[in-house]
């Protein structure tokens, strides 16, 4: 199975989203490499994805890009990865802002049975502030560590 990656509210209107730019489109190029499944969620009224992140995803035929309503974004998700025949075994979890967005969408995707593993790219995730945004999503970790884990 391939893994599918989350990729949450990598817009400009968010400041955290520039301080993970790079660590993301890393994660974006690793993903192509591997043929994941890719989702992009966007915040609604909230502009589109970052320019950069949008090219390097230009002509990649395995992502979609979903308008999500509030913070979790786990239906969304869902929805998209079932609607393109996305894998849920393995979700790979990436973006802003950590104590929020993030953390909720994490704990959303861990009420979806056919979900087996959540893996958060702690270096491609940011906040707005990112010590205590950190120790939300750590506690959240520590809760569910056979199904959630830090890469």
């Amino acid at each position: 199975m391939r893994n599918t990656l989350c990729i949450i509210d990598m817009q400009p209107k968010f400041p955290a989203s520039d301080h993970i730019l790079q660590q993301v489109i890393w994660k974006v190029e690793e993903a192509k490499q591997n043929k994941w499944y890719i989702v992009v969620l966007e915040y609604d009224n909230y502009g589109r994805t970052n320019a950069a992140l949008c090219n390097i995803l230009r002509g990649y035929k395995r992502k979609v890009y979903v308008t999500k309503y509030e913070d979790d974004g786990s239906l969304e998700f869902a929805s998209a990865a079932r609607k393109n025949k996305f894998s849920l075994s393995t979700v790979v979890v990436m973006g802003v802002n950590r104590g929020w967005c993030v953390r909720d969408t994490v704990a959303g995707l861990l009420d979806h049975g056919k979900i087996k593993s959540i893996l958060i790219a702690k270096d491609a995730t940011w906040g707005n502030s990112p010590t205590n945004e950190l120790a939300s999503l750590e506690y959240l970790v520590a809760q569910h560590t056979n199904r959630i884990k830090f890469i």
